[in-house]
């Protein structure tokens, strides 16, 4: 029947209206600032920015209920909105009805009305905010200007409105690493997925200089390179730590020496509990030696804590953050850390229940901030699903998942 779902009993049969499915809301991108938890949903209809009580409260509406944000999916790793309690206010970046020139707005830290920051200085341009630090108000801003080829990066001092131009590129000049204090930047050129070449940035030392990888304009006719499919990373005092495919397709911890790039090594992970198989897809350090890392295995989300020694190019995991208990089989949409707190903000949903906001205190806690549900349909009758991986034919291994009736 049209506008139906029909689940079948052994004695019975109950029909669903299609509206039960598409009825739960969503809640991402989840913020903590103080005893304070700021997040995305489209409570109104539209997606837009909330804020709410930790432990609960009646969200409250931070911009005009008229404005739409951007999905955060389509902004990929990059920032969707950033709380800045030393300046009282929170960066948003906003475009005009989808058009996709996101622009970095100000929003006063309790709500109001979205202000260029930066004025018409990128008008009709779309920039992508590839980092926030509250704790300095510095961002790192990607700007297309949409009329020219030759993309940029700028390094925003929030505070003041001072724009530094890092770098200008035809390929990206994408940051995927920097330093604590931003004195040093790790930029990436990408010609192909996967294919790229990458370029250090030092503060008053002038242009970038390259890092590693072969850039497109030197490389010669016919001339094969073979990809290295780094991503994300963070600069240390003497290296870099990244994601890359170097040493494994599944992608993987890999280290190399400001001083000598080509001297690429795996990290050792020690402590891994997921079975199965995935990829790395995340690493993020926090504070110190503290980092996370996150995997895709077989469609379920797993998300650890750690400590790099980079003097052995080890990395010991010292606990599970998103893969057990409450947390298990299911999709982790964002991950965010309160340094001041020691704690974790994170959204995450699973096939029976729709994206929930949660917070990991330091003790371990995972405390769920949001009970979201389907309208109508018992969490029961739905499938949580099971892995279904299996082995093609030549050999290769394919993660797969299979959805039966529930009991």
């Amino acid at each position: 029947m049209a506008g139906h779902y029909t689940f079948d009993g052994c004695y019975n049969m109950q029909q669903f209206r299609i509206e039960s499915l598409l009825s739960a809301r969503q809640f991402v991108q989840p913020q903590i600032a103080g005893e304070r938890l700021y997040f995305i949903s489209n409570l109104s209809g539209r997606l837009s920015l909330y804020v709410m009580n930790i432990g609960g409260s009646v969200p409250e509406p931070l911009v005009p209920p008229d404005l739409a944000l951007p999905n955060p999916h389509h902004l990929e790793h990059t920032v969707a909105f950033q709380v800045l309690p030393k300046l009282g206010k929170i960066l948003l970046m906003l475009d005009h009805k989808g058009d996709e020139n996101y622009q970095p707005m100000f929003v006063p830290i309790d709500g109001g009305l979205p202000e260029p920051i930066f004025g018409d200085r990128f008008a009709k341009q779309q920039v992508l905010c590839a980092a926030c630090d509250p704790e300095r108000n510095l961002a790192l801003l990607t700007v297309d200007p949409r009329r020219d080829p030759m993309q940029s990066t700028y390094l925003a001092n929030l505070a003041t409105g001072e724009l530094t131009e890092i770098a200008a590129s035809l390929y990206g000049a994408m940051p995927i690493a920097y330093s604590p204090d931003y004195a040093a930047l790790v930029l990436m050129d990408q010609y192909t997925f996967g294919d790229s070449a990458y370029y250090l940035w030092r503060r008053g030392e002038g242009e970038r200089k390259l890092l590693f990888g072969t850039p497109f304009d030197q490389r010669q006719p016919g001339e094969t390179v073979k990809p290295n499919g780094i991503n994300w990373g963070h600069l240390t005092e003497k290296g870099l730590l990244f994601i890359s495919a170097i040493h494994s397709d599944g992608y993987g911890l890999t280290y190399f020496p400001l001083e000598d790039p080509a001297a690429a090594q795996p990290v050792a992970m020690h402590g891994l509990v997921h079975t199965g198989q995935g990829e790395l897809t995340d690493v993020k350090h926090r504070r110190g030696m503290l980092y996370t890392v996150t995997y895709n295995i077989d469609g379920a989300s797993w998300v650890y804590e750690g400590s790099f020694d980079e003097a052995s190019l080890r990395f010991d995991i010292r606990r599970v953050l998103v893969g057990e208990y409450e947390l298990a089989g299911g999709v982790l949409e964002s991950l965010a850390y309160d340094k001041q707190g020691d704690r974790y903000a994170l959204s995450f949903s699973t096939a029976t229940s729709p994206s929930q906001l949660y917070i990991i205190v330091h003790q371990g806690d995972v405390l769920r901030q949001t009970n979201e549900r389907i309208l109508g349909i018992a969490p029961q009758l739905l499938s949580p699903g099971e892995d279904a991986s299996y082995t093609a034919h030549d050999g290769l291994r394919i993660s797969a998942r299979l959805d039966l009736p529930a009991p």
